[in-house]
């Protein structure tokens, strides 16, 4: 018999109880707070002259992210709303979540922040619907009518030092956006 059995033998008293949920939540409190202390130093990192060397390891030599993560985290690292620690508790615990509400203007975020309308049950879809304002407001959309449509994207710098980097942390950047609009992304290495 190799099935794990639980049966429920005991009630919690309600100080019991309280006790769990507190270990819990501090649990969380953990995820949000390590997420954005995470974001804050990749942030840190990437206005650097060096950033280039700590990109190229973090996703091809110790492969803790993938380029779309990492983005993720820099926009994370850049809110100020999020990098407020007097707002980490009231933060959900998910790192897409935060993604997408750092695309929310700061003020207009504390603001929710201190209303209780983010707090740290907001799901994604409500983080998604919250921040959809500020995308809009940021950069109009334009549609595109037809099925398919092909992009051709060259490039020239004057030497190769770091540039080739550079350009796909850009493409991956075009591409994270196009897929996050529900577009369909052929992408060849280059």
């Amino acid at each position: 018999m190799n099935e794990l059995v639980t049966t429920r033998t005991k009630e919690l008293s309600s100080q019991e109880l309280h006790g769990v949920l507190s270990e819990i939540a501090d649990g969380m409190r953990k995820v949000v707070n390590a997420t954005i202390e995470t974001a804050i130093i990749i942030a840190k990192h990437e206005s650097k002259g060096y950033w280039d060397q700590v990109e190229d390891a973090l996703l091809h030599k110790v492969q803790w992210f993938d380029p779309s993560i990492l983005s993720m985290y820099k926009k994370i690292g850049n809110n100020i709303a999020l990098r407020n620690e007097s707002n980490r508790e009231k933060l959900p615990p998910s790192y897409n979540t935060l993604y997408h509400l750092a695309f929310s203007e700061p003020d207009r975020l504390n603001t929710a922040i201190e209303k209780g309308q983010i707090n740290p049950k907001t799901t994604l879809a409500q983080a998604k619907k919250f921040s959809e304002k500020d995308k809009k407001s940021k950069r109009p959309r334009k549609t595109v009518e037809s099925e398919s449509l092909t992009i051709s994207v060259s490039m020239k710098f004057p030497d190769k030092t770091g540039k080739v980097r550079l350009a796909k942390n850009l493409l991956n950047q075009l591409k994270m956006e196009v897929e996050k609009n529900e577009g369909t992304v052929k992408w060849s290495e280059f």
